[in-house]
């Protein structure tokens, strides 16, 4: 299959026309039309102002793009061209780059800062026993009582 790649020149200005129905019938003229996606928006939901046709023959492809770049849809010119990549090789680039980037936070500590877990980790240089620490301490305060010495004070 081949993939064609059809860009709003205007962004902000969606014709109505700009769904899957109505870009079917507008580019099935040239031959048959495997399948047509418009990719939403993650955020809003709304359509973005790209999509791609794809086409069984690679003839029909071309002939798709001579007739088609530079076509005005309800007065918004589209930019029709052979897609970069197809939509697998799109899809697997896409989950790859994730992985990586995930893979990438994780390595540097990043994402949502660093963790209780990251800190302890890095503190562990050698272990101290806790006898010392409680010997090291800057607190120039008397040591606590137990609750059972200071009943027997009391009486």
């Amino acid at each position: 299959m081949t993939s064609l790649k059809i860009d709003l020149s205007d962004p902000y200005d969606f014709p109505e026309k700009w769904n899957k129905d109505d870009l079917t019938a507008l580019f099935e003229k040239f031959g048959e039309v495997g399948d047509i996606f418009i990719p939403r928006d993650r955020l809003t939901g709304k359509d973005r102002p790209f999509g791609f046709v794809r086409y069984f023959k690679e003839e029909d492809a071309e002939e798709a793009i001579k007739e088609m770049n530079g076509y005005k849809l309800q007065g918004v010119e589209i930019a029709v061209a052979k897609a970069k990549k197809s939509r697998e090789e799109a899809f697997a680039a896409a989950q790859a780059e994730k992985k990586d980037s995930d893979r990438g936070d994780r390595d540097r500590g990043g994402g949502r800062g660093r963790g209780r877990s990251d800190s302890r980790r890095r503190s562990r240089r050698s272990p101290t026993p806790r006898r010392s620490r409680r010997n090291d301490s800057r607190s120039r305060s008397p040591p606590r009582r137990r609750r059972d010495d200071s009943r027997r004070r009391r009486r």
